[in-house]
This record gives C-alpha cells, structure tokens and sequence, in this order.
C-alpha cells in the first residue's frame, strides 16, 4: 500500500511540473504580444526608377516601430537597380530583392 502512495505522490509531483511548465511559457507568450508586430512592405518594381524616387522616401517615413521595405526588382532597364543598390546603403528599412531572370516553366 505504501509503494502505490509514492507512485501516486510521484506521478501528481511530475504532472504539477508539466502544469506549471505550460502555465509559465502561456504567460511569457502573453506578455510578448505586448508590442505590435513586425511589419513588411512588399513592392514590385520593373522600370519604376522615378516612381520610386518618389515612393521610398513616403514609405521609409512610417512611424511603425519595426518595418522592412522589400523593393522586388523584376528585370529593369533603366536606373532602378543602380538606384535600389544605393538607396537600401542608406535606409536600414529598405531591403533589394533582385529577379535577374524568368523561370523556364513561366
């Protein structure tokens, strides 16, 4: 009778482990959801050199505490890719994408 008492006490000892285990990391993940979340905008560009002038500035001005702009270069032939090139060295916000070629099977 007294073995089957410590299996039992043993047994409740490691479900109160895993209970509060759980309990603990659902109160971590709660307090992560605090802040608001990372944010990426995505913008596909093929020749767009002088709209993209324009556009960078206005999006890179947002107020949103972690963003990322991805400029998707698909195969320009003007300007855009040197303009990408040195526009993502000064804007930490600003990511290049570059599509060099097209699928075969597309």
């Amino acid at each position: 009778m007294q073995i089957l008492f410590i299996v039992f006490l043993i047994a409740v000892g490691i479900q109160l482990i895993y209970l509060s285990i759980f309990l603990i990391s659902i109160l971590k993940k709660e307090s992560g959801h605090a802040g608001t979340p990372p944010v990426s905008v995505i913008v596909c560009a093929h020749d767009e050199e002088q709209n993209l002038r324009e556009l960078i500035p206005m999006l890179l001005r947002q107020q949103h505490p972690d963003f990322e702009v991805i400029i998707v270069n698909d195969r320009s032939n003007d300007g855009t890719y040197d303009f990408l090139l040195e526009e993502t060295k000064k804007y930490e916000h600003l990511r290049l994408v570059h599509a060099a070629t097209v699928p075969t099977h597309i």
